[in-house]
């Protein structure tokens, strides 16, 4: 794949990004996922640096087993050679969740990532590459933006932690200078990559938009069941003016009925948005029945 049609499948999944984010709830997604990630990344590297330190103080911590004539074993059980730093560290130390998304083989990850955190990973792909593909409109970004100095940012004015430059080499101008960072992810697969994140970004977000509309519908008919037995144990129970009139009144039933039956279609049409126009125009017939009762019927001959 050359430089042009990579630049156009980037182009094209931008676009189905920025489909997905004009949904304020999905936007909230993706933005969430990022700040995960940004934290994360923030502990590797306070933990990286604490490290570092440790091995600066202490010359077997820095002896280079990849250099070393002879094999040169772990300092202590359970440590790993960190060729990004040139240090050993422990094995378990917390990880780089760069490295699950673009491992360059600067350093293995501790652990492989768990389901969730290779979601978070999906996030941050669709994201690198939907804010990349935007040259103004700051707003509609999910998470950076680019400073005039060309480095990358976060929308709050952050220092970027989580796009070191061999992330960044998706929307550079001149691509020939990252021609061996791009070879060594081989096109190829990394369209595969990001296709199958763009799949596993919209899958969960279906689930979540599923998850809330079921949600929506319990809350609803618990808050109209809810409400229906309070208002019946009011007029019946509670000797208040306005509850007896209703409880006393000719067409009690009637009344009673209209508002029982008023009530689930105003709140099923408060909680499901898509249901609105229908449940409000259902609701129009218990208000026709409301009002009806209200003005009675024709007198009787006695003139009551």
């Amino acid at each position: 794949m050359d430089d042009q049609k990579y630049k156009d499948f980037l182009s094209e999944i931008a676009n189905k990004v920025n489909k997905l984010i004009l949904k304020l709830a999905n936007m909230d997604r993706f933005r969430n996922q990022m700040r995960i990630f940004g934290e994360m990344r923030e502990t590797w590297s306070q933990t990286r640096t604490q490290y570092k330190k440790i091995a600066e103080a202490d010359p077997r911590l820095r002896a280079n087993p990849l250099l070393a004539d002879e094999e040169i074993k772990p300092p202590k059980q359970d440590w790993i050679w960190d060729n990004r730093g040139e240090f050993w560290r422990p094995k378990e130390s917390p990880p780089d969740p760069m490295d699950w998304v673009w491992p360059l083989g600067s350093s293995a990850p501790t652990r492989p990532p768990n389901d969730e955190e290779k979601l978070m990973c999906d996030y941050f792909l669709l994201t690198v590459v939907h804010d990349g593909a935007l040259t103004d409109a700051i707003d509609k970004r999910i998470y950076f933006k680019r400073t005039e100095n060309g480095m990358w940012r976060d929308l709050d004015g952050g220092s970027i932690t989580a796009i070191p430059d061999t992330a960044r080499l998706f929307w550079e101008e001149d691509l020939s200078k990252y021609k061996r960072g791009l070879e060594y992810h081989e096109n190829d697969k990394t369209k595969s990559k990001i296709e199958r994140a763009l799949e596993h970004v919209q899958a969960d977000l279906a689930r979540i938009e599923q998850n809330t509309k079921a949600k929506a519908t319990i809350a609803a008919i618990l808050i109209s069941l809810f409400t229906i037995s309070i208002f019946v144990l009011l007029v019946w129970l509670v000797p208040f003016t306005p509850f007896t009139w209703l409880k006393n009144h000719p067409n009690s039933y009637s009344l009673q009925g209209g508002i029982i039956c008023l009530v689930p279609c105003i709140f099923v049409g408060l909680f499901k948005p898509q249901w609105r126009k229908l449940c409000w125009g259902v609701a129009l017939l218990p208000l026709l029945v409301l009002i009806l009762s209200l003005l009675g019927g024709p007198a009787d001959s006695n003139g009551n």
